[in-house]
């Protein structure tokens, strides 16, 4: 009886000292850091939405500094802003980036490693605003005197408008630069480069031409449709399981907690009362990290080009931000 009493107190203290000394286990959403503290390759491997925070309201990316003690831009007495001499026709930025032009040029400054980048030259552009990490919106003057490089979320109805890509290099004409736009007036989102996930036997993102990453949807209806062929996809038909009307939240924790409780794999539409704006998403996980609340979902339409097929990932406080109402929801179950 002391010998079996001995034998499992030496188990005991075995299986205690294996918890001690081994790590625990990492989860691949472990300790997400916050994206101003990324390295510039970290950063831009995915792409930022633009946003305002309380820098930008401030102004003091003006300030921030490129070396030990040069600051990015200088403010001269007459009022102009200048780099090196030269004068910076429009500047606007956040904790993360800060994009400005000079000379028709439009540059992008990391501020987590001070590297500055040349995105594009445009002899014809009147002004610029920067929608996401990768993209800018531009509009091109009418006459070479209107060409003045300014910085504004502010386009007229009869302004030719383009986004530049850093990653292709090309600028794509826009029907809608409001639609973009609003995508900057509210907290941000990341756009994921790359992300596998199985549902019910299916693999995200569908491996199908035009359901990719980054691929075009071809689809009529945008976002709609593209919900609707992807649930039909995971679960057989659009009206698989069970139809809800969930309606409005008061908080980022009530909205996290609302779709935090339907299964991976969902069909949500959701409404923002803000920007009139309506979008359709499929839900494929929420989590929360070191006291904060992900929701990662797979969509079309929502980004900077007409179609664009993205997963996004969004805190809890950022979905608010853009999406304050259920309009309905499908569950398979």
């Amino acid at each position: 009886m002391k010998r079996k009493r001995i034998n499992l107190l030496c188990a005991i203290l075995s299986v205690t000292m294996v918890i001690l000394l081994c790590p625990p286990i990492a989860f691949a959403e472990d300790a997400i850091p916050d994206a101003k503290m990324l390295s510039y390759e970290d950063y831009f491997e995915n792409e930022h939405g633009f946003y305002l925070d309380t820098i930008t309201k401030s102004k003091q990316y003006l300030n921030m500094s490129t070396g030990l003690f040069s600051p990015l831009v200088q403010k001269e007495a007459n009022g102009t802003i200048t780099r090196n001499g030269q004068e910076v026709t429009g500047i606007i930025g956040n904790s993360e980036i800060v994009f400005f032009a000079i000379d028709h040029t439009v540059y992008r400054y990391h501020v987590k490693s001070k590297r500055i980048d040349a995105v594009f030259t445009e002899p014809m552009m009147e002004s610029f605003y920067p929608i996401t990490s990768h993209v800018v919106l531009w509009t091109k003057a009418s006459t070479p005197a209107n060409a003045k490089g300014l910085c504004t979320d502010c386009v007229s109805d009869n302004s030719l408008c383009y986004t530049f890509d850093v990653r292709t290099q090309t600028s794509s004409l826009q029907q809608d630069p409001e639609r973009i736009l609003n995508l900057t007036r509210a907290s941000g989102y990341t756009n994921l480069s790359s992300y596998t996930m199985v549902l019910n036997g299916k693999q995200i993102p569908r491996p199908l031409a035009g359901y990719r990453v980054n691929d075009i949807y071809p689809g009529a209806n945008e976002c709609e449709q593209f919900g609707l062929e992807i649930y039909a996809y995971l679960w057989g038909s659009q009206t698989y399981g069970t139809y809800l009307e969930p309606g409005g939240f008061s908080s980022a924790s009530d909205v996290f907690n609302s779709v935090d409780g339907l299964p991976k794999g969902s069909y949500m539409r959701f409404y923002n009362k803000k920007t009139n704006y309506r979008h359709t998403m499929i839900k494929l996980q929420t989590f929360s990290m070191v006291g904060k609340n992900y929701i990662d979902v797979y969509h079309a339409n929502f980004s900077t080009t007409h179609n664009l097929v993205t997963i996004t990932r969004f805190t809890a406080e950022q979905f608010y931000d853009y999406f304050d109402t259920y309009v309905r929801a499908r569950t398979p179950n």
